[in-house]
């Protein structure tokens, strides 16, 4: 009877330990877990980065009163130029241009080999490079007009030039369907697309 009793008490003393390893290793495997997403949560708090991502455009775009067909409007008279007045570092641009005459009235780029044209209804102009803290580029030199005829007579010409910034750290312009979606390819060529 006693070793009946003795191999009693062992089962006991077996069931017991195991369920105390058990519920041990449970809590160890908890702690351990809810650790790992402590570290996981505060280190992501490491990887944001904020900054303001500012531009500054200046324009002195001045038709005369009328707008003759088939001309080339050029110089200090229709510049457009944006400077990175942020404080992110560099930035990637681009610039919508929206006219109810757009096509009879189209930019002359200061440097075409700078641009490239993209968009949905390809009128957004990407800057093929990134502009640097307090950097300037010259977009827009003139325009052109075509061979338009008396169907815009007496009408006034209204052109909006919509200057869009993203910071060129941390993959954000990649990320960014607003700005891959209808990209033109040099634009996704030099953002790694």
């Amino acid at each position: 009877m006693n070793a009946k009793n003795t191999n009693r008490k062992s089962n006991k003393v077996y069931i017991v330990t195991f369920i105390v390893a058990v519920f041990f290793a449970l809590a160890l495997g908890f702690g351990i877990n809810f650790a790992l997403l402590g570290t996981y949560d505060s280190s992501m708090s490491d990887n944001i980065y904020i900054s303001e991502i500012g531009v500054s455009v200046t324009h002195n775009i001045d038709f005369d009163d009328v707008i003759l067909p088939s001309q080339t409007y050029s110089g200090e008279n229709y510049a457009l130029s944006v400077t990175n007045s942020g404080t992110s570092g560099a930035i990637y641009l681009k610039i919508t241009y929206t006219s109810a005459h757009s096509q009879y009235v189209t930019p002359v780029l200061s440097d075409a080999s700078k641009w490239a044209v993209g968009g949905a209804n390809n009128n957004v102009y990407y800057y093929l490079g990134t502009l640097d803290k307090d950097a300037s580029v010259s977009f827009l030199n003139g325009f052109l007009t075509t061979a338009f005829g008396t169907e815009i007579s007496g009408q006034s010409y209204t052109a909006t030039f919509k200057v869009d910034a993203i910071q060129a750290q941390h993959n954000a312009v990649q990320n960014d369907t607003n700005w891959t979606t209808n990209a033109p390819a040099q634009f996704k060529t030099l953002i790694g697309l």
